[in-house]
């Protein structure tokens, strides 16, 4: 029955988030393949793939958000995985679209603050990860990015507090 079918599919899920992917993928597959409408399944087996395998990982995200625009998580694993292709023009708006429905996802912030320091838009990061910084002020990945903006957009001084906060986080 259906609901036996989803807390199986919690489990597996659970698998992926724990690291434990290659005994989770098989199972996603079998789901995806007899659910193909299901835009959680094909997240999550797009999230499943995203370590090693980006263009399947692309097809499932891609599928995910077609069934379902408004899934944030999926454009925002999309984005992650164009970002670390090295692709961050193309991951930008899929990030920018992750963080105007969840703007409070620190990781999706960090990200995009990332995306802007990448294209040269200090500015653009400056704004994002000041809210990042505000939701998340001990986040190492919140410091780091929002160091690096403030130093490049004439805030020198404040940068390296920042930075220096960081070295203390760790």
């Amino acid at each position: 029955n259906l609901l036996s079918i989803s807390r199986v599919i919690a489990i597996i899920w659970a698998a992926v988030c724990a690291g434990v992917k290659h005994w989770a993928l098989p199972d996603l597959e079998w789901y995806v393949k007899r659910h193909p409408e299901d835009a959680d399944g094909h997240f999550q087996l797009g999230f499943a793939l995203s370590v090693n395998e980006f263009g399947r990982a692309i097809q499932e995200l891609n599928e995910a958000i077609r069934l379902k625009p408004d899934l944030g998580e999926a454009y925002l694993t999309r984005g992650a995985i164009y970002q670390a292709e090295g692709k961050t023009e193309q991951a930008l708006p899929d990030l920018e679209h992750a963080v105007s429905l969840r703007p409070d996802h620190v990781k999706a912030l960090v990200l995009l603050g990332r995306a802007y320091l990448q294209l040269d838009r200090p500015k653009d990061a400056l704004r994002v990860l000041s809210h990042g910084y505000e939701l998340a002020p001990e986040d190492s990945q919140i410091l780091m990015n929002y160091g690096r903006a403030l130093l490049q957009t004439d805030h020198p001084e404040e940068g390296r507090k920042i930075l220096d906060r960081l070295g203390k986080v760790g």
